[in-house]
């Protein structure tokens, strides 16, 4: 569920709103296209974890079955995708905030929200008890 609601997030409602001024074509037959890419994606994941499972993430399966290059590349993308969504979807947050209060500035909501996440993640760390 986690997987879904990332990969439904603030940046595929706002993109269909600006897509569908193209026209409900476009917007169809961009859908068709990443959906058959991604189940692909996911076909391949599945086999490959079904086939020669481990620990790793799939980073692990491209230093695998490709190159420890590619591994180490497809890591630091992973990262940086990350590093790139949270301010998006801060700023897509404030934007849509700025709907019902339109007085207050988008950083508002962008200081507010990103001190939630970051308040959130150093809470949430787990204890490791030695004995």
């Amino acid at each position: 569920m986690m997987a879904i609601a990332g990969a439904i997030g603030t940046g595929l409602i706002i993109g269909t709103g600006t897509s569908l001024k193209f026209g409900p074509g476009a917007l169809l037959f961009g859908y068709v296209l990443m959906g058959f890419t991604v189940y692909i994606v996911m076909v391949a994941l599945g086999e490959m974890g079904a086939w020669l499972p481990h620990k790793k993430s799939f980073s692990g399966y491209a230093t695998r079955f490709v190159d420890p290059a590619m591994g180490f590349a497809t890591g630091w993308n992973y990262f940086f995708k990350y590093v790139i969504v949270l301010p998006n979807n801060l700023t897509a947050t404030g934007i849509l905030l700025q709907l019902w209060l339109p007085d207050l500035n988008v950083s508002v909501w962008i200081a507010v929200f990103g001190v939630a996440i970051i308040c959130l993640n150093v809470s949430c760390q787990p204890i490791h008890c030695t004995g």
